[in-house]
């Protein structure tokens, strides 16, 4: 905003300073460079009598004040959303819409530096009483400008281009001009390249498929072209491939698969991760390819009990699953990234050792977790009456 076009300076630090400082003197809630600036016209004795009786000398002290406050960021904050207020009632009659700021491309910045940007932001829209609009993602907002303890904004829901649609015209981009990319490959395999991406870009024009790839994306543009790479990268799903078929399909299974192992030569399990590989237990030098399906098929056939550690430990040790390999699947189905079992005394089991002390522990599937007390508590009780006959 350039100042000048609705007043000289000369003006600005004379009879606006007059007409400002009086209505901040009857706030409570005052302006803290206004206050700032009182102090400084009574300390310099460049007052509003002075002004009157020597005028030069009194507008080249306000101008050094002046320079004081501009020079310090705090003041120059609170004055320019003195100064704003001043000329939206004077010149626009307070219109709402005179005045609209626009705040963009603070997705990137840090959330500490999203925080101070609400901080500078609020206070200063409620000061100047302009319309401040931030253009921010909606995890951005819930994650980093809105709380309970803020003032009342305007919030206007929008949303940007959807992600499915900027890989759709980075396809498009691709197919209209293959040549600029002909240095990346082979000349004989650049048009079978085209033919599959192009079927990648009929899918996204699909509802159902536009809608499952953004089920895994949200609105987030880095995640979708991140997936649509893998889509083109994935090893065993590749789009150069499928350009010499006659099937033309890509199927959720593609999909999950793109999302699984990305560009890389095969899956790879980490404890943290949410997809898991229920064909093998990831403990070094361990395979057990049904093991974990074993454990949790025997757990679904009584989801209303569950079953004791030493009841599934003797279950599988009769197909020749040693108990170290036992405990490994056990605790991959475990941990609280997953959770597709519970048990009622520990979250894993430390060693061998360890899971056959706890043989009497109670081992339910996720959907069950509720009962978990419950039947640990009744067979608790089971076993103290077997245990008293057999004294008896």
């Amino acid at each position: 905003m350039e100042v000048r076009n609705y007043m000289s300076r000369d003006e600005e630090i004379g009879q606006v300073w007059e007409d400002m400082l009086e209505e901040d003197s009857n706030k409570r809630d005052k302006n803290t460079a206004l206050s700032f600036i009182a102090a400084q016209l009574r300390t310099e004795n460049a007052g509003a009598g002075r002004l009157k009786t020597d005028y030069q000398a009194t507008i080249e002290k306000r101008a050094e004040i002046r320079k004081r406050v501009v020079g310090d960021p705090t003041y120059r904050r609170f004055y320019v959303a003195a100064l704003i207020k001043y000329i939206k009632t004077k010149y626009y009659g307070n219109h709402p819409h005179c005045f609209i700021i626009v705040v963009d491309n603070i997705d990137r910045e840090p959330t500490a530096v999203q925080h101070g940007i609400k901080m500078v932001l609020k206070p200063f829209a409620r000061i100047s009483t302009a319309k401040v609009i931030i253009n921010v993602r909606q995890s951005t907002y819930y994650q980093a400008l809105d709380d309970d303890a803020s003032e009342v904004i305007d919030e206007v829901p929008y949303c940007g281009v959807s992600p499915s649609d900027i890989v759709l015209s980075r396809i498009r981009n691709f197919i209209e001009n293959p040549d600029g990319h002909a240095r990346f490959y082979p000349k004989a395999a650049l048009p079978t390249l085209v033919k599959g991406v192009s079927i990648l870009g009929d899918q996204m024009k699909r509802d159902w498929f536009s809608a499952y790839f953004l089920s895994f994306t949200g609105r987030s543009v880095r995640k979708a072209l991140t997936l649509a790479q893998h889509l083109i990268d994935n090893s065993v799903y590749d789009l150069s491939e499928i350009g010499r078929t006659d099937s033309n399909s890509l199927k959720q299974s593609d999909v999950m698969r793109a999302l699984m192992v990305g560009a890389d030569n095969t899956f790879h399990w980490h404890e943290r991760g949410l997809i898991d590989n229920l064909f093998e237990v990831h403990q070094p030098n361990h395979n057990g390819y049904l093991v974990k399906l074993r454990i949790l098929r025997m757990l679904a056939l009584n989801r209303e009990r569950g079953y004791e550690v030493q009841a599934v430990h003797t279950v599988l040790n009769g197909f020749g699953y040693d108990t170290t390999l036992i405990k490994d699947a056990l605790n991959e189905l475990m941990p609280s990234s997953k959770r597709m079992i519970w048990c009622n005394e520990v979250k894993d089991f430390s060693d061998t050792a360890d899971l056959v002390g706890h043989s009497h522990a109670h081992l339910v599937t996720k959907h069950d977790r509720d009962r978990i007390s419950e039947v640990a508590v009744q067979n608790a009780r089971i076993h103290s009456r077997s245990h008293a006959r057999h004294e008896r």
